[in-house]
Order: structure tokens, then sequence, then C-alpha cells
């Protein structure tokens, strides 16, 4: 009845704020990766680095594409900066281990 309905409607807000902030992380995730690049490596560079086309690069870094996790690791540590860093749960690039 009508409080099911309440219930489910709070769970829908919930539910789409969640999806709405994973969308907002993941349209940083670019940017950070693009910041964290500049002066230290081109898109070529990169792509050898992680054995894909300078293309895809282009695609991770204007939120084209989601970045694999194992790329996050490999990229954080040839750009020296932390894994949080690039998933923007941080702005300090500082590795914290």
């Amino acid at each position: 009845g009508w409080e099911m309905c309440i219930r489910d409607r709070f769970c829908t807000k919930i539910i789409n704020a969640f999806w709405q902030s994973k969308e907002m992380m993941s349209m940083d995730i670019g940017t950070r990766l693009k910041k964290a690049r500049a002066g230290k490596a081109s898109q070529q560079q990169i792509a050898d680095l992680l054995k894909t086309t300078q293309q895809q690069v282009s695609k991770y870094e204007n939120n084209i594409q989601e970045i694999p996790c194992r790329h996050i690791i490999t990229l954080a540590k040839y750009l020296d900066v932390s894994t949080d860093y690039l998933l923007c749960l941080t702005d300090d690039k500082e590795k914290k281990w």
C-alpha cells in the first residue's frame, strides 16, 4: 500500500544518487589521468605502457571508455600518484603505503 510506495520512492532516490555520483566520479577520472600525465608522458607513451592504442588512451581521458582497474594501478605507479587520486577519492597525489 501507501507505505510500500514511499519506501520504494526513497530507495529509488538512493539508487539514483549512487549512480549519479558514480557517473560524476567516472567523468573526473579522465581529467585526473590527463592532469597526472601532463608533462610526464604523451598519450602514445601511456598507450605503449598499457599495451593499447593512443586512441584508447584518448577515450579514457575524454571519459568515452572506462579505464580498467589493472590500468589504474599501472598508471598510478608510472605517473607516481596514488590510485585514490586517479579515482577522485582524494585530491592528494601522494601515495600512502
